[in-house]
């Protein structure tokens, strides 16, 4: 097989299309917009569709291999892989919480919070896995979870204690985790009132910023 270049590009052609649903025929199942790439894991290519689904397929035919469906809004900016002890597995959110699928026949893993779920967790970003842990960027800080049991284990304010902002200054646009040198980078927006700011005067440390955490130290390094 040869390499894909720019001699042969004009001669590929579709191999297979997958449509969770036609949206012209029925477009009361269309829930969300996704902003998600999908993933390959245990040889399956798997992503979350526009109808709250989780799905994965055969990356060679486009055959569905399962599927897991949720009451609650999946997240629509990132999904993670792990390969551990007893299984290759995917984290992600859905509502408010962070749950824990077997890639193998998207089973929860029971052994994992209460049944594969872990309440109260809210994230618009793909967790991070570092040193047998769950990163999760939350809106105003990052917290660490015990990635077999589900556990919490420690949480890392990013704002001044005087400057929380409520619900601003969040990490909105993703994460990037520099394994090497232990860092994640995290971009963050802007504080409230977002376009009048009357009532936060000063110089809004840690937000419109890009904020580097030491993963390690659990601190942050530095803030431009």
């Amino acid at each position: 097989k040869e390499n894909i270049n720019i001699k042969n590009i004009n001669n590929l052609e579709i191999l297979w299309k997958f449509q969770s649903f036609d949206v012209i025929k029925h477009p009361k199942k269309w829930r969300q917009n996704i902003a998600i790439n999908p993933i390959i894991a245990d040889n399956k290519l798997i992503f979350v569709s526009a109808d709250y689904k989780i799905i994965a397929l055969d990356p060679i035919r486009g055959k569905i291999l399962w599927t897991k469906k949720f009451l609650l809004e999946p997240t629509k900016r990132g999904i993670t892989s792990s390969i551990e002890n007893d299984g290759i597995f995917l984290y992600l959110t859905i509502g408010n919480s962070l749950i824990k699928i077997n890639v193998k026949n998207g089973e929860l893993a029971k052994n994992f919070g209460n049944n594969g779920i872990v309440e109260g967790i809210k994230s618009l970003t793909a967790p991070i896995i570092f040193n047998n842990e769950i990163i999760i960027t939350s809106f105003s800080s990052v917290k660490g979870f015990d990635s077999i049991t589900g556990n919490f284990k420690y949480e890392i304010n990013i704002h001044p204690k005087k400057k929380g902002f409520k619900t601003g200054g969040v990490i909105w646009g993703g994460n990037a985790f520099d394994q090497k040198n232990k860092i994640l980078f995290l971009p963050v927006g802007n504080p409230r009132p977002a376009l009048i700011g009357l009532n936060r005067y000063g110089e809004n440390n840690n937000s419109n910023s890009l904020v580097a955490l030491d993963l390690e130290k659990k601190k942050i390094k530095w803030v431009f």
